[in-house]
C-alpha cells in the first residue's frame, strides 16, 4: 500500500511525462517493452531452473497453472500500484501538478 500512497501524493512524478511533450502512444511502448522483459525474464527462469535441477538430479516439473497465476498477480499488481495512479496524474494539468509538489 505504500507504493500506492506514494504515487498519489506525488503527482508531479507521473505528470513529468507529459510536461516533456511524450506521446501517449509512448506510455503504450513503454508498456510492450515491460511485456517483453517480463516474457525474456520467464524463459531465462524456467532455463535456469531446469538446468539446476538437473545438476543437483532434482527432475524440473513445470505446471502451466503456477506461469499463469504468476502473471496474473504481476498484472493485477501493476495496474493497481503503477498504471492505475499514473493514469490519473497523467490527466492532471501539469501547472496543477506541480502545485502539489
Amino acid at each position: 500500500m505504500t507504493t500506492l500512497l506514494a504515487q498519489f501524493a506525488q503527482p508531479f512524478t507521473f505528470s513529468w511525462l507529459q510536461q516533456v511533450g511524450v506521446a501517449n502512444g509512448a506510455v503504450g511502448r513503454l508498456l510492450v517493452a515491460c511485456l517483453l522483459g517480463g516474457l525474456i525474464g520467464i524463459v531465462v527462469g524456467l532455463a535456469a531452473s531446469a538446468v539446476i535441477g538437473a545438476l543437483a538430479g532434482w527432475g524440473f516439473v513445470f505446471n502451466p497453472l503456477t506461469l499463469v497465476a504468476a502473471t496474473g498477480f504481476s498484472l493485477v499488481v501493476g495496474v493497481v500500484f503503477g498504471v492505475w495512479p499514473a493514469r490519473q496524474a497523467a490527466g492532471l494539468d501539469p501547472i496543477v501538478a506541480l502545485r502539489f509538489e
